[in-house]
């Protein structure tokens, strides 16, 4: 549905409570089928609601709606209507379902990500326009940029390109080195923004042959897309340039081989390295240095120390080492030390014997289950010392001494040993044993935390979003900008396990058919910061307390004797605070 690049894109929200949850649906420009039926627009499962009950129809100058010959009617502010027009503030009541309409941000009506989950994919659809927030789904009409593109017609693609963002102005430059920027393809007409000394200072400026984009603002505002020696420059609204930097940025990849005088970046140094199934690749200069690192130490068999946060993913680091090795096809063990009591570790690590203490059966172990292969040592600060000397011994030696045996069995691991803790402090006070530490240290790779590569946030929520859809059988449009760039403001104290509890959470609280906006967001979401606060005393002491219960739970992967240490508190204690204040694990 081509848009006037003139009119503004407007979007709206229908706020109701179905079968007693609140639930919202984003009303998309051009048609949105209301009914119960799975297929529809805006689902309600509602017995009152017939399978495709009315017919939103918005549009640039105004919002209607159509009544389909439902059983129950149709109602706009208590009247039965056939057909009206509709405005922010009516009630629309669908059989016995009431809905309050409201305005929506443009943000928050665009989609940054588009997701086709596999329930949507199962879903008939009735076909509509392609709006601005869908074009990240390459519908039928991008199918053809790209073929435009591969045959070398610059300008086809270029406009193509500008209607799916709603404009007619779109250019594509060559930045050849030490010469003045050169057109080589156009849509529409060439006009003064290109003359404009902000948008040319911006273009001459911009020769990095990574993949950025600037958003200048104005009247028209204009977007520059930058890749290898290609300037993608589209002038338009300025909401609506950056809430489709998505499609901007696919089709600057899709020019850019094509252009002359550009060059594509060389690809990132990761031949030699396997990643296990489900890993999202880091695009961050810090994981792409880490990255490096890793394949530069496969050959070495060192033994590895990975530090990092709570949930940046030390673990997956220490499988894809494990499976870019060559001892990829022998067994990897993980074992968390902070989860296991002390007095148990060590049979967990080194195995016993059959006959120690009654009723005690033999017992393998961790290094002699993984011999040939690697032993991951997670939360290793955690492990009380007279075990790290015994650990130590097997390192050195290369063979160990199950618990109750004299005999010594010689193993042959690679140990990868993971922490969150200090370990510097701990060397300090004695609670770490320094020589086993630089046994351990063999090579020290440190895993940035999400805040310092906000890069990954939105293709890690996309991989969220479609694998908790596909576990729950729901199908979910996607995010819109708004509810995406607030989740890139977070700190995440949890890193990428944070985010992908908070992701499922918003997907599960997501009406089937829609996308996640910012409503759904919670108090820290929205603000990117600490969660309004109460006065009463009592409510902040909940608060707070909830809060270091929480990090103390996913800080040891709700191993409660754990989290009961770390508090200083009894691991009864911690049940009964577990109840009063409502907490449950993560599935």
């Amino acid at each position: 549905m081509p848009t006037d690049p003139q009119t503004p894109v407007r979007y709206f929200r229908l706020r109701t409570s179905v079968q007693g949850e609140e639930a919202r649906f984003t009303v998309r420009p051009g048609e949105n089928v209301i009914g119960s039926r799975g297929s529809c627009d805006i689902v309600l499962s509602d017995t009152s609601v017939s399978r495709r009950h009315a017919l939103l129809v918005s549009k640039p100058e105004g919002l209607d709606i159509q009544d389909l010959g439902s059983k129950n009617g149709t109602f706009v502010n208590g009247v039965r209507v056939e057909r009206s027009g509709v405005v922010a503030g009516d009630e629309i009541r669908i059989g016995s379902v009431s809905l309050h309409l409201e305005d929506v941000e443009v943000s928050d009506g665009e989609l940054a990500i588009s997701v086709d989950t596999p329930a949507e994919r199962s879903t008939p659809s009735r076909a509509t326009g392609t709006t601005l927030g869908e074009a990240c789904r390459w519908p039928a009409t991008v199918e053809m940029l790209i073929a435009h593109a591969m045959d070398g017609d610059l300008g086809a693609a270029l406009r193509i390109a500008a209607q799916e963002v709603g404009t007619t102005r779109a250019w594509a430059l060559s930045l050849e080195k030490r010469r003045e920027p050169l057109l080589v393809a156009s849509a529409g007409t060439i006009d003064e923004v290109l003359g404009r000394p902000d948008v040319l200072a911006v273009v001459r400026a911009n020769r990095d042959p990574g993949l950025h984009d600037v958003v200048l603002p104005g009247n028209p505002a204009v977007a520059c897309v930058f890749l290898s020696g290609l300037a993608l420059v589209v002038a338009g609204e300025e909401p609506r340039l950056r809430a489709c930097r998505t499609v901007l940025r696919a089709t600057a990849l899709l020019l850019a081989p094509r252009t002359p005088g550009t060059t594509m970046p060389p690809p990132p140094p990761l031949r030699d390295l396997t990643f296990p199934p489900g890993t999202v690749l880091s695009r961050a200069a810090a994981m792409q240095q880490l990255y490096f690192r890793m394949r530069s130490l496969l050959a070495t068999g060192l033994p590895v120390l990975i530090v990092g946060e709570t949930g940046v993913g030390k673990e997956g680091i220490s499988r894809t080492l494990h499976a870019s090795s060559q001892r990829a096809d022998k067994p990897f063990v993980a074992i968390n030390c902070a989860a296991i009591p002390g007095e148990l570790l060590e049979a967990e690590l080194f195995g016993i014997e059959r006959g120690v203490a009654t009723g005690v059966s033999e017992r393998e172990g961790a290094f002699w289950s993984a011999n040939g292969g690697v032993v991951f040592l997670d939360e290793i600060g955690d492990m009380a010392p007279p075990l790290q000397g015994k650990l130590l011994r097997v390192l050195q030696e290369r063979e160990m001494h199950p618990v109750g045996s004299r005999r010594a069995r010689p193993v042959d691991v690679w140990v990868i040993a993971a922490t969150n803790a200090d370990l510097d402090s701990r060397l300090a006070d004695g609670r770490f044993r320094p020589d086993l530490y630089y046994r351990l240290a063999g090579e020290v790779l440190r895993v940035p935390p999400l805040r310092e590569r906000r890069e990954d946030i939105a293709p890690l929520v996309e991989h969220f979003i479609r694998e908790s859809a596909s576990r729950a059988g729901k199908a979910i449009r996607g995010i819109s900008v708004k509810a995406l760039v607030h989740l890139e403001t977070r700190d995440w104290p949890g890193n990428v396990r944070e985010l992908e509890h908070e992701v499922r959470r918003l997907v599960s609280l997501c009406p089937h058919g829609q996308a996640i906006d910012a409503a759904l967001l919670g108090p820290v979401s929205v603000s990117g910061g600490a969660p309004t606060t109460s006065l009463v005393l009592g409510e902040r002491l909940d608060q707070m307390e909830r809060e270091m219960l929480l990090r103390a739970l996913h800080g040891c992967n709700w191993n409660r004797s754990e989290a009961a240490r770390r508090l200083g508190i009894s691991r009864n204690g911690l049940a009964i605070k577990i109840k009063r204040l409502g907490l449950r694990e993560p599935k």
